[in-house]
């Protein structure tokens, strides 16, 4: 991110995978991680995953999600383990999306 949220917001780096569980009960995921609050100076950075467990091909969506105090709260109180069920309404998509595929083993 080129730029620091504003105050009273703040940027998670959110991983959605989408097609999660056993056949039947496919859902979508939210994994926050990294945020970014108001003063922090832009970053580049290399981000690694463990892939362990996660079967060959299997595809992640990166991008950043701004969220203010109350929607971060919303958030952060759905997630379970590492992963939330759902978005906060409202919360804005603010960076472009990548997807990344699992390729090597």
């Amino acid at each position: 991110m080129a730029c620091p949220p504003a105050k009273g917001t703040k940027y998670y780096l959110i991983a959605q995978m989408d097609n999660v569980g056993a056949p039947g009960t496919e859902h979508t995921v939210f994994c926050p991680t990294d945020p970014i609050t108001p003063g922090q100076e832009a970053r580049t950075y290399t981000k690694t995953h463990d892939t362990n467990g996660s079967p060959l091909h299997a595809k992640r969506t990166l991008y950043y999600l701004k969220v203010t105090n109350d929607e971060e709260q919303e958030l952060l109180a759905n997630v379970y383990d590492t992963c939330a069920w759902k978005l906060p309404p409202g919360a804005e998509t603010v960076s472009n999306s990548v997807t990344v595929e699992h390729g090597w083993q």
